[in-house]
């Protein structure tokens, strides 16, 4: 990767060791060595991410341990040169390792787009925007190609490749009458001697043909075993040749074949399942059923309208979606909630911790002691085994719990979460 994120930011003068370009391949290691870690491992890429984007993440975040740990295996003594946690330098290095993680695989890629796309506007920013939001937009990128391959089979035509069959005739040349042969057989069947009184051998027609009908009675067999015998001669090279061609032929056309049917296969199942998967998507719109709370969204707060759907919706569909059922989902929580009200993200995890309904579908997860960064979907966990306080939000999700969203958006929020934990942490 000779573009690297930290090439990106050293451009732009957020990276500077001065004129040591021995610590700046440290850093270059050490970003390839995370990349490494996040790629066998997926479920750091979300921390990573989440940790990389925020200027504000609290010194302790595990995650700058982490990228220090990789620093220092390069380069000793980075701790003795720089006794406080150089957040600088760290997020950029776990901003690079994310990158080159996302660029061996598609899902990862897709996560990191999912669980940093709501976030990292809402984040206090500085001089490295541009960069961060360039790399976001090519992550999404990749995951709605991603999606699209799964969910919008476009295949109008069935491409196939036709074989090529060279054919190589026999050796031997074209049949050909073998006129003196012909010509003695019947000579034989015409007559029992020629004009010099010489008889023919091979039991030649004992009867001229002025006698009648002796010598009929006796020509017609002669004759026609002879021609009969002839012509099958000149006819058999051919005989031999059309066998050879479809010797040749023949597997071609059984292997093409059986291309074509795999082909015409597989491009029906796409289509059938991409048609499934929308059919699916529009009786969910349209009866507003919740398949896990067994019951109308109907009646529900808009908190628990809002978590219910995206839940219930991460649980139906294949991750990651298009963006398009992102669309879907904001028009299906405006159809409970015609007025789609704002709720802050202290009331939304207040609501989450006391509802009885989401202790249904979001089950408690004790993450840690000390805050951390985690997604707005691990902090809905987190609020069904704690209440947390407004004032702690910011140390676990970067931002105040006076922050207000529209139902529709937090439910967005959420479905884009849940979708980047099923792409980062492998079924059970």
């Amino acid at each position: 990767m000779n573009d690297t994120l930290l090439q990106k930011f050293l451009d732009a003068g957020l990276f500077n060791f001065g004129d040591d370009d021995a610590r700046l391949k440290d850093f270059m290691a050490a970003g390839e060595d995370l990349g490494k870690e996040f790629a066998k491992n997926p479920v750091s890429i979300i921390p990573a991410t989440l940790v990389a984007l925020d200027a504000e993440v609290p010194d302790a975040d595990p995650m700058l341990e982490r990228a220090e740990t990789a620093v220092k295996k390069h380069w000793n003594s980075f701790r003795n040169k720089f006794p406080e946690r150089q957040k600088g330098f760290l997020r950029p290095l776990l901003l690079d390792g994310v990158a080159r993680a996302a660029a061996t695989d598609a899902d990862i890629a897709s996560a990191v787009w999912l669980c940093g796309a709501t976030v990292y506007p809402l984040l206090a920013t500085g001089r490295e925007r541009a960069i961060v939001e360039t790399f976001l937009r090519d992550q999404g990128e990749t995951a709605e190609s991603h999606a699209e391959a799964t969910w919008l089979p476009e295949q109008d035509e069935v491409e196939l490749s036709v074989p090529k069959i060279a054919l190589t005739l026999p050796k031997n040349g074209p049949g050909k009458l073998d006129k003196s042969a012909l010509e003695t057989g019947l000579t034989h069947a015409s007559g029992p001697h020629d004009r010099n009184g010489t008889a023919y051998p091979n039991k030649p027609n004992p009867h001229f043909p002025n006698q009648g009908g002796n010598w009929s009675w006796e020509f017609p067999a002669r004759a026609a075993t002879t021609i009969a015998a002839e012509v099958d001669k000149a006819l058999a090279p051919l005989a031999n040749q059309a066998g050879a061609l479809a010797d040749q032929i023949e597997p071609n056309l059984k292997k093409f074949s059986k291309e074509l049917g795999a082909s015409i296969t597989e491009w029906v199942e796409s289509s059938v399942t991409g048609l499934a998967r929308r059919s699916e998507l529009l009786w969910w719109r349209e009866c507003l059923y919740s398949p896990h709370l067994r019951r109308s969204y109907r009646g529900l707060s808009p908190t628990e309208t809002a978590i219910s759907m995206a839940l219930d919706l991460q649980g139906t569909i294949v991750a990651p979606a298009p963006q398009s059922v992102e669309f879907f989902l904001r028009e299906t929580v405006r159809a409970v909630l015609p007025t789609d009200p704002t709720i802050s993200l202290s009331q939304l995890l207040a609501d989450t911790h006391k509802s009885a309904e989401l202790a249904k579908i979001v089950p408690p997860q004790a993450i840690a002691s000390t805050p951390q960064r985690i997604s707005l979907r691990q902090a809905l966990g987190l609020a069904r085994h704690q209440l947390l306080g407004a004032e702690s939000l910011p140390a676990w999700l970067g931002v105040k719990g006076d922050l207000q969203l529209s139902a529709s958006e937090l439910a967005v929020w959420i479905f884009r979460d849940a979708q980047a934990w099923s792409l980062a942490v492998p079924p059970a």
